[in-house]
């Protein structure tokens, strides 16, 4: 495996983080560790937090690191007491280190040509799925967890997504792979236009008639004449609906 790689890495100047793309020595192999080629590498919110010094303190980032929490590729080398993953293999990775380290996070990650993963946090990519697709596995599976702890959701629920970055789209596609109604808010129109394409309701676009047709399949008719439109009601305070943030 080659010695150095080019990097997208951050390091510590003047107590701000700030970024920069360099050729950088790839870390030394341990018997329990991959040498893997990268094929792709996703953008985290976590590593805008990262570049705007906005990580909680709990997070002793180690300076300089490159970046890449998101990430597939392929095996280039592999640790002596590696068995399950052989050179070859197209793999993705998690980024737990144990504690409170991370792959990428507050230790070297993935954004680089090449560089070396400890072969416990990394999976075999499933024939038939794409490097690209596995990519953004670590993302879907955390929104799959947290689905999972509050114990499922199903077409009886009705779930609010406020923003539609990667997590909150996600969060839609499993909701709505459940049976269940789901209703977007995002500053975004690509976005909301995404979310509507796969069934969400975007109280942006439409009226209240609209929306309620697409809801219930019944049209929405006008209040007859000779029915008075009931009194107004003073105004209270609105009560708080529990979402998705």
């Amino acid at each position: 495996m080659t010695a150095s790689a080019l990097t997208l890495a951050v390091d510590a100047v003047g107590g701000q983080a700030s970024p920069f793309l360099a050729h950088r020595p790839v870390a030394s192999m341990g018997p329990r560790d991959l040498g893997v080629r990268l094929a792709f590498v996703g953008i985290c919110g976590t590593d805008a937090e990262i570049l705007h010094n906005s990580l909680p303190s709990t997070f002793a980032i180690h300076y300089p690191h490159s970046l890449g929490h998101e990430w597939s590729g392929m095996v280039e080398a592999v640790g002596s007491a590696v068995c399950s993953i052989a050179v070859g293999d197209r793999v993705l990775g998690h980024g737990h280190l144990g504690g409170n380290d991370w792959f990428g996070v507050t230790h070297d990650g993935a954004a680089a040509e090449v560089f070396t993963v400890p072969a416990a946090v990394c999976f075999p990519v499933p024939a038939g799925t794409s490097l690209l697709t596995a990519a953004v596995i670590e993302p879907f599976a955390c929104v799959l967890e947290a689905i999972t702890t509050i114990g499922g959701v199903s077409a009886a629920n009705t779930v609010h997504i406020y923003g539609l970055g990667a997590i909150g789209l996600t969060v839609l596609l499993l909701c709505r792979n459940a049976g269940t109604s789901v209703v977007v808010f995002g500053p975004s129109a690509l976005r909301r236009e995404r979310a509507r394409a796969v069934g969400a309701f975007d109280p942006s676009t439409g009226s209240v008639c609209d929306l309620t047709a697409d809801a219930t399949g019944r049209m929405c008719s006008s209040r007859p004449p000779d029915i008075p439109a009931p009194r107004p009601m003073p105004w209270r305070a609105p009560t708080t609906v529990a979402g998705w943030c």
